[in-house]
Order: C-alpha cells, then sequence, then structure tokens
C-alpha cells in the first residue's frame, strides 16, 4: 500500500451510477473513510471532457461534429494539461480536507470512462446498480409532480405521458454505459448493487475497501452519518435525516406496473438484469 502525505492524491475513483441508484449512501461511506474524500456532485469528469476539447481545438486536433461530445482524437498535450489542472483543483480540496485519495460521484459519469482511464491511467471504477423496478419507484417518489432532474428530462420528453416507459428507458441506457465500462476496463472496475450495501453494509465497505487498496474501517456504515458530511450541491436530500442503513426500500418496485413498459424494452432490460444477477421483470 502506497502512503501519501495530507493533500497528495494518488489516482482518484470514479462511481459510475445513475440517479436514484443509492449513490449518496455509497459517497457517505466513501467520505466517512479517514483515506477518502467524496463531495457531493461535482460534474469533474465532464469537466475534463470540457477542458480536453478545448485544448484540443487550441493543439489544432479535429473535434468532434457534435457539439459537447469528445473529440474523437485527444492530443497528449491535451491530456496532460487535463491531469494538471484536475490534480491542482483536487490537490487543494484533499489538503483542506485532510485527506489523500479524492473520490468523485457525478450523474452519467460513465459515458467519460475511456477519457478518464486517459487522463489518470490508474483509476478506480465503483459501478453502482439497482434493480430497474426501484430505481423506477425511487424515481417517482423523488418527483411527484412530474419528472425532472437526475437525468430524466430528456427521457420523459421523448414518451410523455408514460413515466414508467421514461424511466425503464432511463435505468436501461445507464446500465448499458455502466456494463460497457465495466468490460473495457474490467480491472479498473467494482461492481456494487445498491441491495448488497443496505443488505449487508459492513461487509460490502470491506470488500469494496480491499479493491481500492485502503484500511479497512469497521462499523463505518454507523459513522457514516456523523455531521461533518458536506451538505453543498446536488444529492439525494432525504438523507440529511437518515441515521442508520435499512433495507426498507428494497422490492418496493413491484408495485409499479411493469406493463406499461414496451415488451421490446423489457426483453433489454432482462438481459441486463441477469447478468447483474437481479429477479427478471
Amino acid at each position: 500500500m502506497t502512503v501519501l502525505r495530507i493533500g497528495q492524491s494518488s489516482d482518484p475513483v470514479f462511481v459510475l451510477c445513475n440517479g436514484r441508484s443509492g449513490s449518496t449512501l455509497l459517497r457517505f461511506l466513501l467520505d466517512a473513510h479517514p483515506e477518502l474524500a467524496c463531495p457531493p456532485e461535482t460534474n469533474l469528469p465532464q469537466l475534463c471532457v470540457q477542458l480536453a476539447t478545448v485544448w484540443s481545438l487550441i493543439e489544432g486536433a479535429p473535434l468532434s461534429a457534435n457539439r459537447g461530445d469528445e473529440p474523437p482524437e485527444i492530443p497528449e498535450a491535451a491530456i496532460a494539461g487535463v491531469r494538471e489542472t484536475m490534480d491542482r483543483m483536487v490537490g487543494s480540496y484533499l489538503e483542506r480536507r485532510g485527506k489523500t485519495r479524492y473520490c468523485d460521484k457525478s450523474l452519467g459519469t460513465a459515458r467519460f470512462s475511456e477519457l478518464l482511464t486517459r487522463v489518470y491511467p490508474e483509476a478506480k471504477f465503483i459501478c453502482v446498480y439497482r434493480h430497474p423496478m426501484d430505481v423506477i419507484a425511487s424515481g417517482m417518489e423523488a418527483c411527484p409532480w412530474g419528472l425532472n432532474g437526475y437525468g430524466f428530462d430528456p427521457y420523459i420528453a421523448a414518451t410523455p405521458g408514460n413515466a414508467v416507459l421514461a424511466l425503464a428507458h432511463f435505468w436501461m441506457d445507464n446500465v448499458r454505459t455502466a456494463l460497457a465500462a465495466e468490460e473495457r476496463f474490467p480491472d479498473q472496475c467494482y461492481r456494487l448493487r445498491y441491495e448488497d450495501l443496505v443488505g449487508d453494509p459492513e461487509n460490502t465497505a470491506a470488500g469494496l475497501f480491499k479493491f481500492l487498496d485502503v484500511a479497512q474501517v469497521p462499523g463505518i456504515s454507523e459513522t457514516c452519518f456523523a455531521a461533518d458530511r458536506e451538505r453543498f450541491g446536488p444529492a439525494d436530500y432525504k438523507i440529511w435525516s437518515t441515521s442508520r442503513i435499512s433495507q426498507d426500500s428494497v422490492g418496493r418496485g413491484w408495485t409499479v406496473p411493469a406493463g406499461m413498459v414496451a415488451p421490446h424494452v423489457l426483453n433489454e432490460i432482462n438481459g441486463m438484469t441477469a447478468k447483474l444477477g437481479y429477479l427478471a421483470v
């Protein structure tokens, strides 16, 4: 295990997750570790893409035909510049927090995994999954007046009047991208299911910390709810009134009418649930 000084960052940890997957709880666990600092959503991975695009333009490299997409070719000078910029920001944050390793939990990060491995060749990815029906139920609960935020907007725009189908597409697209990252970078990815995290938080955290090569912290599933967790930025705000990890939300999605999901979408979803060890819908 490499010993780092406070404020000195080893290669970071990126959480690959979608909204309503339990990622805020995971952030609390990561941030409670004495070596790890995991702020609320920063969109730092997307910033890496923006910086790489500008840097590539300055270097004269070809850009993507679609505005906002990652450039097809990113020069090494651009990669080095992005790394230097990120290290400066992250190093300052770690020093202020008294930590040595940065973790980022931003929604939609999976689609940037290839660029992130170029900027940080030794980066680790935690791929977070939750059963699709529970994600749908959680999304409906979080947006009782209509789906918005969490990355839902383009999906409800595509299927107005059918929030269940919209959230099914949302789950399917995000999980497909995360599974692709697992296949592309198997040695750098760790699969974590929400159901395992809430069902056996101590052992699940122990396995995760072993993967990250950091010290074990017995009892972290209770200490993670301490008041020193940062409260700025987007998050699942229910966690501020939470004091223990519970399985209460597991399985609530079975009350959702699955018949509102088109058969071809269900077939694709069930192909993914099989890979993840979930019950088929």
